[in-house]
């Protein structure tokens, strides 16, 4: 029995969609109504109900499904294993990212990943903003938030520090505040879709001190970028993250209150369970969290 018309009918059983199962697993819609004729022929049983606009599992599909997950399951175990260590990997993955976070993968991550990994080609779209709710035709997800689709799935990546930061000159003109309540009075610079709603923001000390105060937003966002920018000109207090923090030049800003108070955040990936889950993406989640716990968590800006 030929084990890839296994795996698609089970993304089929799934999707009940032809067109959505070809998008999954990166074949064209032909090839998943071939595979699954050419299975039924093998069978001698229907798996699919195909009539009217809906499919549907047969009893038999039902069966099968059942039967087949524990055998693709441990091939796609073996599979990952043996990929792990095969020069010879090659095909797509698709990647959803925030625009700050890629700009920070850009640097280091991707360019390695790729030299190490030349046959596998990185489709990526930057995503602004934090909301990431379902993967639809990708791969992978990196998200702030989780998403809504609970059959995906979630894994803490990393923790991510926003440290509240000023420029030089701002700080010389305005003074340095002493406390997050001083801010209050201060133009600051909001990033939409985080800890920012309705003209207030939540700090935290990292030592079970936390509030939220209301602020006095000169400029929001949903780049990180911009308003590092324009915090750099001047023109505002900013809640920045700490790995963008690191591109800035250190000579030009100041972190507020000695790094001690902060915003917070986990960042997650997100992806499809281990059934329908191809072994290259294995691979790249693998290196990812590899490549977070020995570049980003052992260093800081404080």
């Amino acid at each position: 029995m030929d084990l890839n018309a296994l795996e698609i009918f089970q993304v089929l059983a799934k999707t009940l969609n032809v067109t959505n199962t070809a998008d999954i697993i990166d074949v064209p819609s032909s090839s998943v109504s071939r595979k699954i004729k050419i299975l039924e022929q093998e069978l001698g049983a229907a798996l699919f109900h195909r009539g009217g606009k809906k499919m549907s599992l047969t009893p038999q599909g039902e069966m099968l499904l059942e039967r087949s997950t524990v055998i693709t399951n441990e091939m796609n175990v073996i599979r990952s294993q043996i990929s792990c260590q095969d020069d010879s990997m090659s095909g797509a993955i698709r990647l959803v990212i925030p625009s700050a976070f890629l700009n920070l993968l850009a640097d280091d991550f991707l360019i390695s990943f790729q030299e190490k990994y030349p046959n596998i080609h990185l489709h990526i779209q930057s995503r602004q903003g934090r909301q990431i709710n379902e993967l639809l035709d990708f791969d992978v997800a990196i998200s702030p938030n989780l998403p809504k689709d609970e059959s995906l799935i979630v894994k803490k990546l990393y923790r991510s520090k926003r440290y509240f930061c000023a420029g030089n000159d701002f700080i010389a003109l305005h003074g340095e505040p002493k406390s997050p309540e001083a801010l209050t009075q201060l133009p600051f610079l909001s990033l939409l879709h985080s800890n920012v709603k309705k003209e207030e923001l939540s700090w935290n000390s990292g030592c079970e001190q936390s509030n939220i105060i209301h602020i006095n937003s000169y400029a929001s966002s949903d780049s990180p970028e911009a308003l590092a920018q324009m915090m750099l000109a001047n023109k505002g207090v900013a809640c920045l993250p700490e790995g963008l923090l690191k591109k800035l030049p250190a000579d030009r800003y100041k972190i507020l209150f000695d790094g001690l108070i902060y915003d917070a955040n986990n960042v997650y990936t997100v992806y499809l369970s281990r059934q329908f889950r191809l072994p290259r993406v294995d691979v790249f989640i693998s290196e990812l969290q590899k490549h977070i716990q020995q570049e980003w968590e052992s260093s800081t800006i404080i």
